[in-house]
């Protein structure tokens, strides 16, 4: 169960200097949880479920509470909870938030329980939520959070820190199930500007000890203009669900103050990136085109070159014919050579025939057209001979 409920590495901010870098934007999106029981946590006993490293308890103390107990299954995070923000009002133990009656040891009637970012972490959030009934006086308020993975993460990638994702509805269900109805928020991050007191050190010094925001400084008045169009919030495009049952909360906010340079920067990168992506495609799409007209040249190249072959192929065909009957008339022509030999001196009438035969064939007439195919040496005097005779037949 422990690797389920383990809120280690990035699912736990880390509080020891050296270890990470104080970053502003992060800090205020895990201190805008905690500040959203800012106006309710004076004179109550309030019990902080998955507290981390104690920041949020340190800062609900801070904000009037008369005593405040952290309790979370890691042993790290506990031991520098109460090394940097341990009291006498502030205390922090070891627990199974699944098995709260065996950490809490009796000690019950909590005004207030805050639980931020941890339902999505429990395998049996059922076992939790029927707890925190046993553990309120009347009137207590709960108060509980559940991050939009939907919104904030890609939805084919699991994270290995929880248990299961929650829709707003889903959220919704399980919780008003056990804890009854419910008063509805959610978080969001939130661009403007604020009026700050020149020579504020939470302003105009810089800070990098990730500690720093357990410091807040409240601001006398805070105001929330309209959404622009098309990047308004919703429970579905939001950055987490709160819900508070028990009472009300007002909205709040946990902002930290940046330069108008580092404000636009990012954009100014993202408008510079968007240009490079158009010229990029817009080069891809040329080159797409050219390597279209390429292939498109080269297909009628193969088409020709198809032909050519299909032509000599039928070219090869014919000769290879013809090849078979100059070979045929050559047998002929070597028996014609023996017949004449054999009958040269004492049958004249036998020569005539088979000179006549010879002069009307195909091989004679090929030869009197291009004797110089034919000049190989036997064949030569052969047709010499067939020639002499063949003027002696006629003359007689």
């Amino acid at each position: 169960m422990a690797e389920h409920l383990d809120l280690e590495a990035k699912e736990r901010l880390h509080l020891v200097e050296g270890e990470d870098r104080y970053h502003a934007f992060t800090a205020s999106e895990h201190v805008s949880r905690y500040a959203a029981v800012h106006s309710i946590c004076k004179g109550r006993r309030v019990l902080d479920v998955a507290c981390g490293e104690g920041y949020g308890s340190k800062l609900i103390e801070t904000w009037g509470a008369q005593r405040v107990l952290g309790i979370d299954l890691s042993n790290e995070a506990v031991a520098i909870a109460k090394k940097l923000y341990g009291t006498d009002s502030v205390d922090f133990r070891v627990g199974d938030v699944q098995k709260l009656s065996e950490c809490l040891n009796g000690d019950v009637d909590f005004d207030l329980v805050v639980s931020f970012e941890t339902i999505e972490h429990l395998p049996e959030p059922e076992l939790f939520l029927q707890q925190l009934l046993h553990f309120l006086k009347a009137g207590a308020m709960v108060v509980l959070s559940c991050p939009n993975e939907d919104a904030t993460h890609d939805p084919d990638l699991k994270n290995p820190h929880h248990d299961r994702r929650y829709s707003f509805e889903s959220f919704r269900s399980l919780t008003e199930k056990y804890l009854g109805p419910a008063q509805w928020l959610v978080g969001a991050p939130v661009s403007g500007h604020a009026n700050i007191l020149l020579g504020n050190s939470q302003a105009f010094e810089g800070h990098t000890d990730p500690g720093a925001l357990a410091t807040q400084v409240e601001l006398g008045l805070a105001m929330l203009g309209p959404s622009q169009d098309q990047i308004e919030i919703s429970a579905q495009s939001c950055t987490y669900y709160l819900g508070v049952w028990g009472g009300t909360i007002e909205q709040s906010a946990s902002v930290a103050a940046q330069t108008p340079s580092s404000f636009v920067s990012p954009w100014r990168q993202l408008a510079e990136i968007s240009e490079a992506l158009k010229e990029h495609i817009a080069a891809h799409h040329t080159q797409k085109e050219e390597n279209a007209k390429t292939i498109s040249t080269l297909t009628t190249r193969v088409s020709f070159l198809d032909g050519e072959l299909h032509l000599q192929r039928q070219k090869a065909q014919y000769y290879a014919k013809d090849l078979a009957k100059t070979r045929e008339e050559l047998t002929k022509l070597q028996n014609w050579k023996s017949t004449l030999l054999r009958a040269s001196s004492d049958n004249s009438e036998l020569m005539a025939g088979n000179l006549q035969e010879f002069a009307d064939s195909r091989f004679y007439r090929l030869w009197a057209k291009s004797p110089s195919m034919y000049e190989k040496k036997p064949v030569r005097m052969l047709i010499r001979l067939c020639r002499v005779f063949y003027r002696k037949t006629q003359r007689k």
